[in-house]
């Protein structure tokens, strides 16, 4: 993976972090399924956060999220 610098600007640390794993996971996606279609089994991959209000928000929305994100 590689750092790249964000085509949005985040009100906070959290919405910028849940924009970057969105922005990841296509390259993800598109990689396994370049991958399938050469015939390469690739194995279930997890991606981490360990960011606790990014996981909330992530999981239940706003609802669980501030005034600035």
């Amino acid at each position: 993976m590689s750092s790249s610098k964000q085509k949005l600007n985040d009100n906070s640390s959290t919405e910028a972090e849940l924009v970057e794993i969105d922005e990841t996971m296509g390259q993800i996606l598109w990689t396994r399924h370049f991958l399938a279609a050469q015939a390469i089994h690739v194995c279930t991959m997890t991606i981490y956060q360990d960011n606790k209000r990014t996981i909330l928000l992530s999981e239940n929305g706003r609802l669980s999220s501030g005034k600035r994100t």
